[in-house]
């Protein structure tokens, strides 16, 4: 049952077989501002590939029985959170000390806003800025809307709720997010770079 909070920001981390990763996700959430969180660690690798690492931190583990991929994963996280707030972080990314502070701050003062993002930095080097903001369906169906993806966004649970569960993709899942949310909310952003974004070799969102 879920239980109701008007502080509270759920962050849900997916992880599938990158521990490493996994790691540096968690301690980057445990370096936030913002206080009260809470982290759930979805594994997706259906045989608990994570358990070590997981136990090492403060967090809720769901180790699934089978690997059902990301969007299966989120819907599970979806569930199982608590929060006003929710923040999908892949296992790749990190988020850097403000990042849930200041887009709370940017929810609470604009009712009309479901969704808020930000600008990240490549771990590698280089950068992505925002543009879009307000009623962007028409930017999201274009499949173009980078940095506005699931790490960079902090998202309403009532904005989230009514279209969960999430359509089952095995690709582009960032895109079926934003398309399911831009139907139903406005976006905003907060032009900074505050997610620190990872380039492994089997990004999903790119197939």
């Amino acid at each position: 049952m879920r239980m109701s909070s008007s502080q509270l920001c759920s962050v849900i981390i997916t992880t599938y077989y990158r521990n490493n990763d996994l790691k540096r996700a968690i301690k980057s959430v445990c370096r936030q501002t913002y206080e009260p969180i809470e982290v759930i660690v979805i594994d997706d690798s259906g045989e608990a590939y994570a358990q070590e690492v997981v136990n090492g931190f403060d967090v809720e583990y769901i180790a699934k029985d089978q690997n059902e991929g990301q969007m299966a994963a989120w819907n599970t996280g979806i569930e199982h959170c608590n929060g006003k707030y929710v923040q999908f972080l892949d296992d790749d990314d990190q988020l850097t000390p403000l990042k849930i502070e200041k887009q709370i701050k940017l929810l609470r003062s604009q009712n009309e806003v479901g969704v808020t993002y930000c600008g990240f930095n490549w771990e590698s080097g280089g950068s992505n800025d925002p543009t879009m903001h307000g009623e962007v369906l028409p930017e999201v169906l274009t499949l173009n809307t980078s940095p506005c993806i699931t790490s960079t966004m902090l998202i309403r649970f009532d904005s989230i709720k009514p279209i969960t569960p999430l359509p089952i993709y095995t690709a582009a899942t960032d895109d079926v997010v934003k398309i399911e949310l831009a139907q139903n909310t406005k976006f905003e952003f907060i032009d900074e770079r505050l997610v620190i974004r990872g380039e492994g070799d089997d990004n999903v969102s790119g197939s």
